[in-house]
């Protein structure tokens, strides 16, 4: 069990902690790699859009263009359930394995730990303390990643186009 003094964690303990609980690469890899998915998908809209705009304008518009950027802009909304899916299941095992760690540690404490401290507020520190670490990856991790693509995928298109 790691011992911190107060609410700070050293950049070592973090990294022990994560590679210790972490799930495997192919779940780590398979979601990041939705994520870009869900990025290339998230800009071709905004490009099908200007390309249908000009086709109506120059009135050559026709049904199968619309129907292109109706199912991209599904595939995207797709990608992005199921990539915010697997940072969630991701968060799920991490969460997972240091709740049965902990719960191990907890029950080896001796009892007078127990005569000081009541049952519920041990359960309730754990819960909580958990939780915390399976929110990150979902609410933070995830939309970080996300946005860090999307802004260089615009870069890019300002760039280029």
């Amino acid at each position: 069990m790691i011992r911190m003094s107060g609410d700070k964690i050293s950049t070592k303990q973090f990294l022990s902690i994560f590679f210790k609980y972490r799930p495997s690469s192919l779940i780590i890899v398979t979601a990041f790699f939705l994520v870009i998915a869900e990025t290339a998908l998230s800009l071709a809209v905004p490009l099908l859009t200007m390309n249908i705009v000009d086709l109506v304008v120059g009135s050559d518009f026709n049904y199968v263009n619309g129907l292109v950027l109706g199912l991209v802009f599904l595939g995207q909304v797709v990608m992005s359930g199921i990539s915010l899916y697997m940072m969630i299941y991701i968060g799920q095992i991490i969460v997972a394995r240091l709740r049965k760690d902990l719960w191990e540690h907890v029950i080896s404490l001796p009892t007078k730990f127990f005569d000081n401290t009541t049952s519920g507020e041990t359960m309730s520190r754990i819960t909580h303390d958990t939780d915390v670490v399976k929110n990150f990856f979902y609410r933070s991790v995830n939309p970080f990643y996300f946005r860090t693509h999307k802004d260089f995928g615009l870069s890019n298109l300002v760039i280029h186009n």
